[in-house]
């Protein structure tokens, strides 16, 4: 999804990145984002420009923002986390991505060997991470019969989190008591 340096310099082209955040003012993540597209060889200002949208804690903020966000003159929109939701009726333009949960189960991508649609990016989804917990949770308490497993499952790839945990608890002989939790964002910030 980065442009080549040297096609960007014989066009004189300036890029524009939408960013989509449902963090706080400024998010955490798009120094870095920043810093990697200067190591690229971009000059914010010159052949580079964000604009920046925020809804902090508010994915549904970001789908009524969506109109406003679309009619943007952007090369690529960046999102993450639960801003994601909320922009993923965005079809028409360029989405990178990164979140912790299954992209598929999220309805961004058709599969993860052939995502489709308009959205690239990535996941930090892991069921292995799932079942080593249960290995490290055995192995510092030996003894334990029933693992506790409170789970939100608004969170994209929660069942499968949750299969892979069962899993290998079973494997384990430890029995499993799952309490489900439904997270909800904030509506309106707190004054």
């Amino acid at each position: 999804m980065v442009w080549p340096v040297a096609g960007r310099a014989q066009t004189g082209k300036v890029h524009t990145i939408l960013w989509v955040s449902t963090e706080a003012q400024p998010d955490p993540f798009i120094a870095g984002f920043r810093e990697g597209m200067r190591e690229l060889g971009y000059v914010e200002g010159k052949d580079l420009t964000f604009v920046l949208r925020y809804a902090p804690g508010e994915p549904t903020a970001v789908q009524a923002m969506l109109p406003e966000l679309l009619s943007k003159p952007a090369d690529l929109i960046v999102s993450s986390g639960p801003a994601i939701q909320g922009i993923k009726a965005a079809t028409g333009k360029s989405v990178l991505f990164a979140i912790s949960g299954d992209p598929v189960a999220l309805g961004i991508a058709q599969s993860l060997s052939r995502p489709g649609r308009n959205f690239t990016g990535s996941t930090f989804l892991s069921l292995d991470v799932a079942q080593k917990r249960v290995e490290l949770l055995r192995e510092l308490v030996p003894d334990l019969q029933t693992l506790a497993v409170s789970s939100n499952t608004n969170h994209p790839g929660e069942q499968a989190e949750y299969e892979a945990t069962k899993a290998a608890a079973n494997t384990l002989s430890m029995g499993l008591a799952y309490v489900p939790v439904r997270v909800r964002l904030r509506t309106r910030p707190r004054t």
